[in-house]
Order: C-alpha cells, then structure tokens, then sequence
C-alpha cells in the first residue's frame, strides 16, 4: 500500500492537467489558426527546455533555438509541399545543432523531431479532422494517466531502471491496455477502413512509442544531470515533459500508420 508520500505530486498534476487540458480541448475543438498558434508555443517552449539544457545555461543561444522553432513550425503549415517541409525541418535542426554547447548531436534529433511531431499534427488536424486527432491525444494522455495509477497502486519490476527509475511493469502494462480498450470503442469512428485487430494493435504501438518517448527524454535529463526539463507545469516539470509521449506516438504514427490504414 502506498503511503501518502507516494501520491504527493498528485494534486499539482490534477491542476495543471486540467489547464492544459481546457486550452487544448478549445484549440483542438476548433482546429485552424487556434491550433497552429498553440502548437507554434508549444514546440517553441520545448525547444526553449531543450536549449536550456544543452546550452549550459546561455539565454542568448536559447532563445535563437526557440525563435528558429517557432519559424519554422509557422513556415511548414504555410507551404505543405512535403520535401519543402523536410527540408525546413533538416535546416533548422541544423542550426539548432550549432547552438547547443553539448550532446550537439542528440539536441539536433530531439529538435528535428520535437518539430517534425508539430507538423503532422497540424496536418491531421487540418486535413483528417477531429476525430483521428482527438483519438491519438487520448491514446497517449490515457496511457500516462494509467501508466501513473497502475505503477504507483500495483509496484513490481522497473521498465527500465538504469533510465526512468519510477516507471514499472505494471505501469507499462496498464497504458496499453487501456490504449487497446480506447481503440475498440473508438475505431469506427476513426478508422472504419481497417479490422478492429490491426487498429488496437497499431494503438497499442503508438502507446509503447509514446512510452519510449517518455524513455527518451528521461534519458537526455539524466546526460543532462536535470530532474526536470524546467518548472513551468507544476507537478509535470516542463512542457517537453508532458509532450515526450505525445512526440513519441506522432513520430510512431509517421512511420507506421500507411501500412495500418490509409488516411
């Protein structure tokens, strides 16, 4: 039984959550210029953490990599030409890269696909509509919602130790299932082209690339020697803390999604 200590950082994580939430669910709802302008911050604060970290602590530079993110997620919904898109993203990335201080590397991946996530949601949302859009965010917002009761009631072995000490087994266990149970219910609305099994497999793919998401960026604060990407959510850490599994399962989406159904 887990003491109060345990669920501590509950309340702020309800709080936040349920801002987050209102400001998406009104963005999302309405699509458009409301969605775009929220995924340009988004992103752009992301790489703003990102900077933080791997600039060793120069604003200048973090904020040029936040700039250069913003520019870029506003120039890919301009022109949608797919290759033109790449190639913003490639050149951006790039010279993010020559910004960071350290991990120059691994900072240009995470920019290129922190952003590269950006652009196929505006692009579901823009050209598929809402109910596939609506679909994915809960898929993963679900996923670390079971992910943190499942883990924190039932224990057991780690995922992955070495790297995100908190996540368990059971955790891991718990957000596909209820992935997969999300997928039944809402697979004729989503996808009413494929059979119910390749659908709440996918999901449960997209829920594990989500994870490995999360995983990543774990990762990449412990390189780091941060416990969080920065303070602006109170009981999450930073905005690239509660997007990681969301950027995960777009970038999942990305590679795996043409062969599952077409859209």
């Amino acid at each position: 039984m887990m003491g109060s200590r345990g669920w501590s950082d509950l309340a702020p994580r309800l709080g936040s959550a349920l801002v987050l939430a209102s400001i998406a669910g009104f963005a999302v709802w309405f699509g458009g210029y409301f969605f775009a302008c929220l995924l340009v911050v988004i992103i752009a604060a992301m790489l703003w953490e990102l900077g933080t970290m791997l600039t060793g602590g120069g604003k200048a530079r973090t904020w040029v990599i936040t700039v250069l993110a913003a520019l870029t997620l506003m120039a890919t919904s301009y022109w949608g030409s797919f290759w033109i898109t790449v190639a913003l993203l490639f050149v951006s990335a790039t010279l993010q890269r020559g910004l960071f201080v350290q991990q120059k590397n691994i900072g240009a991946l995470f920019s290129f696909a922190i952003m590269s996530a950006g652009t196929v949601l505006f692009d579901l949302r823009q050209d598929y509509g809402l109910p596939i859009i609506l679909w994915l965010i809960c898929l993963v917002v679900f996923t670390d919602v079971a992910g943190y009761f499942v883990g924190k009631t039932l224990g057991g072995p780690k995922f992955w130790a070495r790297v995100s000490p908190k996540k368990t087994w059971s955790g891991t266990l718990g957000g596909w299932l209820v992935a997969a149970i999300i997928s039944f219910v809402a697979k004729d609305y989503v996808a009413p082209q494929t059979t119910l099994l390749s659908f709440v497999l996918f999901a449960v793919f997209l829920s594990f690339a989500g994870q490995m998401g999360d995983i990543c960026e774990s990762a990449l604060k412990r390189i780091c020697g941060v416990k969080d990407s920065s303070n602006l959510l109170p009981g999450h850490g930073g905005l690239l803390d509660r997007f990681d599994a969301m950027v995960g399962a777009t970038l999942g989406f990305i590679v795996t999604a043409p062969w599952v159904f077409p859209i």
